[in-house]
Formats: C-alpha cells, sequence, structure tokens
C-alpha cells in the first residue's frame, strides 16, 4: 500500500496581512513549497508569492539537498471605494484555508493555477476601479 504524499499548509494574519505556507511532503527540504503574502488596505490588496520548486532530476549533495528553482511574483488588486478591508481579509484566510484543505485531499502541491483562480475569485467580489467613486 503506497503512503498518500503529505501537504502541510499554515496560514497566519496579522493587521493587514496574511501569509501562508503551503509544503508538499513532510517538509520543506526537498520538496515543492509556496508562500504567499496578501497586504490589504483600503486602496487595494498586495500579493507576492514564493514558490520553490526542486530541480527535476536533480541528484542530491552530500548534505542530502538537491537545487532549487525560485521564482517570486505579485499582483494586484484596487478595492472597491468603502470595501471593508477586515471582511477582505476574513475572505482569504477562508478561501487559504479551503485551498490548503483540497490539496490535503488531493495529495498534491500548490501551483500557480491555483493562486490565478483565487486572485480571479478575489478580483470578481472586491475589485473597483482605482479612483472612482462606486
Amino acid at each position: 500500500m503506497e503512503t498518500p504524499v503529505q501537504v502541510n499548509y499554515d496560514i497566519k494574519s496579522m493587521e493587514r496581512c496574511i501569509s501562508a505556507t503551503f509544503a508538499f511532503g513532510q517538509t520543506s527540504m526537498n520538496n515543492a513549497y509556496f508562500s504567499i503574502y496578501f497586504i490589504v488596505n483600503n486602496a487595494g490588496i498586495v500579493a507576492v508569492y514564493d514558490k520553490s520548486m526542486p530541480l527535476q532530476g536533480a541528484e542530491a549533495n552530500a548534505s542530502n539537498e538537491v537545487p532549487f528553482v525560485d521564482q517570486l511574483k505579485t499582483n494586484s488588486i484596487n478595492l472597491k471605494q468603502g470595501t471593508n478591508k477586515y471582511e477582505v481579509l476574513r475572505y482569504i484566510h477562508d478561501e487559504l484555508q479551503r485551498i490548503g484543505e483540497k490539496l490535503q485531499r488531493d495529495g498534491r502541491p500548490l501551483n500557480d493555477s491555483d493562486i490565478g483562480k483565487l486572485m480571479t475569485k478575489i478580483a470578481s467580489k472586491y475589485e473597483g476601479n482605482p479612483g472612482v467613486t462606486q
């Protein structure tokens, strides 16, 4: 019987920020991991994501470490005027929780399309035009 791959995630909420880390495997050592940070204020949302994937086919060195390919990406959304930033933070936290639970069920790492879908979902609910009264 094959042991399912463990997917760990951790979500932290702060005053104007949410951070989440998703690790595919028991630890981030030699496994894919993805960190995302959402900064929310009355003007908008900035998302910064850090993706690290082991280099495919790479051999471990003497310390049992494999080389990683790192990517750093950003995205931003202007909020509708009058949007409650705390409501947005709660929504993002709940969505990240839902994604983490789904990844655990599916036994797969977070990927770029998961983040793209999340950003689209957030935008469809909260996005407005900068400087336009709504």
